[in-house]
């Protein structure tokens, strides 16, 4: 629970001072990566290999990327003044692709009972 209570902290921080986070879950991943690193390794962070820090994410040292995404979406569905520009876009495209869904849905359904009466 700590752990979390950190990762929402860092995550609201990140959205309140640097807005161009707020649209793009792998920046904010990133961000935040970066500075756990920096505050926790031996060494410096541009002195990390990619193979380095595949091997910390294997090894759960760092915040994983899920966690973080989650804790975007929840500050974000409490707080609307962290959304970003693209929050509105988003919602209207998953309005769109759960009517097409529901569409897709009834034609199968439809198609179904029709072959049953044949």
């Amino acid at each position: 629970m700590r752990l979390f209570k950190n990762i929402k902290n860092k995550v609201e921080f990140y959205l309140r001072e640097k807005p161009e986070l707020r649209d793009s879950d792998s920046k904010l991943v990133a961000r935040i990566w970066h500075d756990h690193i920096q505050n926790t390794s031996p060494v410096p962070v541009r002195n990390l290999s990619a193979l380095d820090m595949l091997k910390g994410m294997g090894q759960g040292e760092l915040p994983s990327y899920s966690s973080i995404v989650r804790c975007r979406r929840k500050i974000q569905q409490m707080n609307t003044e962290l959304r970003g520009k693209l929050y509105a876009n988003r919602q209207q495209s998953q309005k769109m692709y759960i009517k097409e869904v529901k569409e897709m849905e009834m034609y199968n359904m439809e198609r179904k009972l029709s072959t049953k009466d044949n």
